[in-house]
């Protein structure tokens, strides 16, 4: 097939034929030899500027990311797929140098061992927690993150102006979060403990039905908010 100005010339040499029972092409078959050739013919000169475009967005977005301060709003550096948690992944803070990521939202689940797909492929609560269970194992999630922090592998982000003066010295931050106020366990007293240790996102709910309030996946039980749950906010 060859492209001429405007003109598209089929090289019927390239064609093959179906020669198995001395059957020619099908019409589908030989429509789509010609069209999907066709499609290649035109679309390559377009596919080159479209590469052109791209580099040349990807330069600017390198030299923005250099100016500006970039925060991934949600991320796992050390989530495990079973309940057995993996440790901080060394490469996180490389990886975010690499990518012009100045902090990110590094969150544990508060709900953690408790929940698992089912049957429809939504999450959901397979089991109840022990007490204590989920306050504990939020801490475990969490000092893995703070093992990182204290070897200067990667800064802690309590607030924007540290974000700031850890760009100028080129040390990625973490902002820690935790997915679902389950580690509280009724307990408000709690919300302080994990801002001491320097949590700064604390999302209410997440995959489970907790002291806080209901979740949008599963029938109502208190119809929003409770009066914990209202203590809380």
């Amino acid at each position: 097939m060859l492209e001429h100005g405007n003109q598209l010339q089929i090289n019927v040499n390239m064609i093959k034929i179906d020669r198995r029972g001395d059957r020619l092409l099908s019409r589908r078959r030989f429509l789509s030899t010609v069209l999907g050739g066709a499609a290649t013919a035109y679309a390559a000169p377009s596919l080159l500027d479209c590469f052109r475009r791209e580099t040349s967005l990807i330069a600017e977005a390198a030299e923005l990311s250099r100016e500006a301060v970039t925060v991934d709003l949600h991320c796992h550096p050390n989530l495990g797929g079973s309940r057995k948690l993996a440790e901080f992944d060394s490469d996180v803070p490389d990886n975010m140098r690499a990518g012009g990521l100045d902090a990110g939202v590094f969150a544990v689940r508060g709900d953690h061992g408790t929940i698992r797909r089912n049957s429809s492929g939504r999450y959901a609560e397979y089991r109840k927690a022990d007490p204590g269970e989920l306050f504990q194992g939020s801490q475990d999630q969490l000092d893995k993150v703070l093992k990182a922090i204290k070897a200067e592998k990667i800064g802690l982000a309590q607030s924007p102006v540290d974000i700031l003066e850890a760009k100028k010295k080129g040390l990625p931050c973490a902002i820690l979060a935790i997915e679902g106020s389950d580690p509280l366990e009724g307990d408000l007293s709690r919300v302080k403990f994990f801002y001491d240790i320097g949590v700064r996102v604390l999302q209410l709910m997440h995959y489970r039905i907790n002291e806080i309030g209901d979740i949008q996946t599963e029938d109502p039980r208190h119809k929003g908010l409770t009066a914990f749950g209202l203590d809380v906010v």
